[in-house]
């Protein structure tokens, strides 16, 4: 989903949709060990926020070898948080289409029941 963007990281596009969506979660006030980066079946994955018993899932793509893919996963999460500077996470972040549908997004959340911890704050 993502667009190609200019910049010097190595990650192909939906493992900059996966970063995308992880720091979207994270702005809205979800803890990094509420998300998580599943793949249920046949090379499908998706982000998956799990809040107590209940489980909001967004499909994000299809890859042919999710080894490779969760191994590429884990090390763009610690590049993104321990090596890429803001240019590169802004870059990343402004490109992908899920930001561009993020009001879409949460409103699906609402709808399953979720309320984003930043949001519950402010009321």
């Amino acid at each position: 989903m993502t667009k190609p963007a200019s910049s010097t990281h190595p990650w192909p596009p939906i493992i900059q949709d996966l970063l995308c969506l992880h720091e979207m979660f994270r702005r809205m006030g979800y803890e990094a060990k509420d998300l998580y980066v599943a793949e249920p079946k046949g090379g499908e994955i998706q982000f998956v926020l799990k809040e107590g018993k209940k489980t909001f899932t967004i499909d994000v793509g299809k890859v042919e070898n999710t080894k490779k893919m969760l191994s590429t996963w884990a090390k763009a999460a610690a590049w993104w948080n321990e090596g890429s500077t803001e240019r590169e996470r802004s870059s990343i972040f402004w490109a992908s289409e899920f930001r561009a549908h993020a009001v879409d997004i949460a409103a699906a959340m609402m709808v399953k029941g979720f309320v984003a911890p930043k949001v519950a704050l402010s009321k």
